[in-house]
C-alpha cells in the first residue's frame, strides 16, 4: 500500500489496523528501521524488506520465542458458514457470510472474523478440508440465518493465545510451535475443544507479510 502514491499514510495506518498514523510509524520504525514516508520513498528498500518479512525465520536449530499468553474469553454468539475445499478460497465463504450480513442490515455489525480448521491444510486434499468461516455481530442475533449459515456460540474459557503475522497460510506451523515448544513446559494442559483462529486484517487490503491472526489453543482450567 506504501506504494501507492495516492494513498495517504493515514488511510495506510487505518486499513492494515492502526488507529493513527504516529502508531503506524512508530511500529515501523521499531521493526523495520524505517519510517513509512521513507519506504515509499525508496521502492528499492520497501522490495527489499516486503522480501525479508516474507521469508520463514524460525529454524530448528535456532528457534525464536515465542510470546505467548495465557487468556480467559468469555463465549460469543457467531454466525458460521463450514467451507469445503481449499484454504486458498475461504475468502468465497467470508463473502457469503458479508452477502448474509448485508441483506439483513447487519453488515455494520460484524465486530469480528474468526476461523476454525477441521483439518491441517498441508495435509489434507483441498476436497475433503474443512474448516468453519464465522462472523461475529455486535449484539444478540434476533433472526437465526437459513442453512448452509448456521448460528451457534463459541465456547470460552482458557486458552494459549499467540499473534500470528504474516500470510495466514502460515497459521499452521505458528499452531505447532504452541504445541512443541511451548505446551509441554508451559505447566498446562490441552482442552477438548477447537483451535480458533481470530482474523485482524482483510488480505485483500494488507500486504501478505503484515496480516495479523490471533491463534487461540483451548487450555483445561
Amino acid at each position: 500500500m506504501l506504494g501507492d502514491a495516492e494513498a495517504g499514510i493515514a488511510g495506510v495506518a487505518l486499513a492494515v489496523g492502526y488507529d493513527t498514523p504516529q502508531a503506524l510509524a512508530r511500529a515501523m520504525r521499531e521493526r523495520l528501521d524505517a519510517s513509512p514516508s521513507e519506504l515509499r520513498d525508496d521502492p528499492a528498500r520497501r522490495a527489499a524488506l516486503l522480501a525479508r518479512l516474507g521469508r520463514p525465520t524460525r529454524t530448528a536449530t535456532d528457534p525464536l520465542p515465542l510470546q505467548v499468553e495465557v487468556v480467559s474469553l468469555e463465549p460469543f454468539e457467531v454466525v458460521a458458514l463450514r467451507n469445503r475445499g481449499a484454504f486458498a478460497d475461504l475468502d468465497q465463504a467470508y463473502g457469503a457470510l458479508f452477502e448474509w450480513a448485508t441483506g439483513a442490515g447487519l453488515v455494520e455489525s460484524i465486530i469480528g472474523l474468526h476461523g476454525i480448521p477441521w483439518g491441517d491444510h498441508r495435509d489434507l486434499p483441498a476436497e475433503t478440508l474443512e474448516f468453519d468461516c464465522v462472523i461475529r455481530l455486535d449484539g444478540e442475533l434476533a433472526v437465526a440465518p437459513d442453512a448452509p449459515l448456521r448460528r451457534e456460540t463459541l465456547e470460552g474459557g482458557l486458552f494459549a493465545r499467540l499473534r500470528h503475522v504474516g500470510p495466514y497460510e502460515g497459521l499452521e506451523e505458528a499452531v505447532d510451535g504452541v504445541l512443541a515448544d511451548w505446551l509441554p513446559d508451559s505447566g498446562h494442559v490441552l482442552r477438548d475443544a477447537p483451535i480458533r483462529y481470530d482474523f485482524l486484517d482483510d488480505p485483500e487490503t494488507v500486504p501478505a507479510p503484515l496480516l495479523r491472526a490471533d491463534i487461540l489453543v483451548p487450555l483445561v482450567g
